[in-house]
């Protein structure tokens, strides 16, 4: 009986054996066949639809599946990326390239797990409806491409990171704009340090953004974007001898810039050495004939020596500073701007009269530029550490 008993369990085990191992062949057959289906799809646009779902406008013939690359090329006769209406696709990397190519338009949500590359000239991915997403599946790198949309259309960062990179400088313009709102929680990072950057609309994601090169990021002034709203609710970080400039053409009267935000500043421990028209953060607006606009900065971290700039017409107000150092230069006088300096026993601002203009009392004179940063100092948020700081001093009350 216990011989019985035990060759019953042998042949238990071994019948399990068998099931499990089938079973386990069975997930790497599919998954094998799911990769072995991935392929790269060359947009051909064979003229019956300009639907993605449609096989005959691929080469080879087939709508997309998931994983798949799109390629999209005007060398081969196609001047429209067509429509995506596959919902719930999600593919790899997204290509175009030569020249003359409108779209493609997303009308179904479309999740990317690749890049998003531009070889030929300027393209606009176009969001079709206030419903459609595009939603990061992996890290996304995004070369040359604006993109455009109608009014709730969004990319959603969904805990990844999207990088825009520089487009090729010979065949695209420079100018690059977003019309669907970037949401979600994740982080942008912007290395274009020969693109600008144009909002056309509030974003709302959290997370961060690091801003590591680039020619400029603002507001448009057709838009719904007003400079502080650009970056959502994200923590910032602007690089070392990195510029970021904010249009406030949409603010009307006043604002506060409520991100947290980190100047990595110059590069170099001579605060000398700056040019005249370096600066780490810029804040103007146009039309420059407009009432006083006043912002103000609260949450603000110097990580060495940085130059703070604006436009006419702009006041910008520091919430306080804990810590002393080369606290800022503003203004246009000469290489380096001038009256918002750092000296003991306090960092704080000089009313001396600067080439015509009233001291105290916002562009006043003649000059671009005039009196440009006020700080109030109160309950300090704003942080200086780094090069060039002397623990124990405080910024002292400045009088507007």
């Amino acid at each position: 009986m216990e011989r019985n008993k035990i060759s019953i369990k042998i042949n238990n085990n071994f019948w399990r054996s068998i099931v499990v191992s089938a079973f386990l062949f069975g997930l790497f057959t599919v998954f094998n066949s799911q990769e072995a289906l991935a392929a790269t799809k060359t947009w051909s646009y064979g003229g019956v639809n300009t639907n993605w779902s449609t096989a005959g406008n691929w080469t080879p013939s087939g709508a997309p599946v998931d994983g798949d690359d799109i390629v999209i090329s005007s060398e081969i006769g196609t001047m429209h990326g067509g429509n995506n209406d596959i919902a719930g696709l999600t593919i790899n990397n997204l290509t175009l390239s030569g020249s003359e190519i409108s779209g493609p338009d997303i009308t179904a949500t479309l999740e990317i797990t690749g890049d998003i590359v531009n070889t030929g000239t300027h393209k606009t991915i176009s969001l079709k409806t206030a419903s459609t997403s595009l939603i990061l599946a992996d890290d996304v790198q995004m070369q040359g491409f604006s993109f455009g949309g109608d009014a709730g259309a969004n990319i959603n960062l969904n805990g990844h990171k999207l990088t825009i990179v520089d487009a090729n400088p010979a065949n695209n313009h420079m100018i690059f704009s977003f019309t669907p709102s970037i949401t979600g929680n994740g982080q942008l990072v912007i290395n274009a340090p020969n693109t600008t950057i144009m909002f056309f609309t509030a974003n709302t994601y959290s997370g961060s953004t690091i801003i590591t090169a680039s020619k400029g990021v603002m507001p448009s002034t057709s838009g719904t974007s007003t400079g502080i709203n650009m970056f959502g609710s994200s923590d910032i970080t602007v690089g070392t001898d990195v510029r970021l400039s904010i249009d406030l053409t949409e603010v009307s009267t006043g604002a506060t810039w409520s991100n947290n935000i980190t100047l990595l500043g110059s590069g170099s421990e001579d605060f000398g050495t700056w040019t005249q028209d370096y600066y780490s953060l810029n804040f103007f607006e146009y039309p420059q004939t407009r009432p006083l606009v006043e912002i103000s900065v609260p949450n603000i971290t110097l990580s060495s020596n940085v130059r703070l700039n604006s436009g006419t017409n702009i006041l910008v107000n520091l919430a306080g500073v804990q810590s002393n150092g080369f606290c800022a230069q503003y203004g246009y006088d000469g290489m380096f701007g001038d009256r918002f300096q750092n000296g003991p026993p306090a960092c704080m601002v000089d009313d001396t009269p600067i080439l015509g203009t009233v001291p105290g009392v916002p562009n006043a004179g003649a000059l671009k530029n005039n009196t440009v940063f006020i700080a109030i100092a109160g309950l300090a948020s704003v942080l200086l550490i780094g090069l060039g700081i002397r623990k124990g001093m405080v910024l002292a009350k400045a009088q507007k």
